[in-house]
Parts: structure tokens; sequence; C-alpha cells
């Protein structure tokens, strides 16, 4: 799998996936971890692409969740946020651009193999200095993180996102 990301058809990533998130502001130098599960699963000719986790941040820990569907277009997929607006084209191995008012995300989808994918935010503009990694790694559906471990993850995740 790894060499060749842009042949990567989103199906073969159905299931439920660990996610690891880490999130820093540029301009304030603070850093937090999102640490929970990704779900894609397959609806009716879509993917729908679940997240559900715990965010650190600043000393806090809150709640944190997000849709996506993932469609087919032409011969390719495109992914959508829940309320149907485009979101940017599936493309593993290559450097996608989003628009957001002022601000620019230019994201990177890197499969590392059947059981290993990332991706990668660098986000620009008046209001934005952020990059935001992300680590996917397949799990069983009842695998879940246990809370007293969240901040070891967030130091692990800190540590290899500075290396």
């Amino acid at each position: 799998m790894p060499g060749n990301d842009a042949a990567i058809d989103p199906t073969a990533l159905l299931g439920d996936w660990r996610l690891t998130r880490r999130l820093a502001d540029r301009r304030t130098g603070r850093s937090g971890t999102v640490c929970g599960q990704l779900t894609l699963r397959s609806e009716r000719g879509q993917i729908a692409w679940v997240e559900q986790g715990t965010l650190l941040w600043n000393g806090s820990r809150l709640p944190v969740s997000r849709s996506y569907r993932l469609l087919r277009a032409g011969e390719g997929w495109w992914l959508y946020f829940a309320d149907g607006r485009p979101f940017h084209p599936w493309i593993p191995g290559r450097w996608v651009h989003h628009p957001c008012r002022e601000d620019s995300y230019r994201g990177l989808i890197t499969i590392a193999g059947p059981d290993q994918w990332r991706t990668r935010w660098e986000v620009d503009g008046p209001d934005k200095a952020q990059r935001i990694i992300t680590q996917l790694s397949r799990s069983s559906r009842d695998e879940s993180v246990p809370a007293e471990t969240l901040d070891a993850i967030a130091r692990r995740v800190s540590a290899e996102t500075h290396s």
C-alpha cells in the first residue's frame, strides 16, 4: 500500500480506527490533543465518516465530534461536510486545498498500510496559523481509550509531532 497512496479506494478503509490528533497553534505556542475513534461505514453508496473523542486543550477536557460524507465523484471520491458543502477531493499522497473564508487549509492524506494512515493540515490566514496531524490505526469496535491514559497518549503524540 505505501508508495501508491493515490490508488487507495476509501472503501478499503471501512471500519473502526483509533484516532489521535495533535493540534498546534503556531501563533500562541499552545497545543492540544484529541483522542478518540473514527468510524468509516458504507451507507447507500456513500461512506459515513464519524469522529468522536476527547479534546485535551489548555488544561480542559472537552467532548468533540464531527461527521463527513465521502461520495463518488466521476472516477474518484470527494469528502463533504455534514451539511453538504464540499471539503476536498480524496487524493491520498497529494496535497489538497480548502479555502475557508480568508483562511487556507492545505491537507495531505498518507496511507502507511492497511491498518495505519494519517492526515496533516497546515492552516494559514488572518484568523489561524495551525498544524493539525491525525494518526489513525485500525481498532476493534469495542476498543476504547480509558480517560486515565489520555494524558499519556497526549504526551507521546506531542513528542512524535515535534520530532
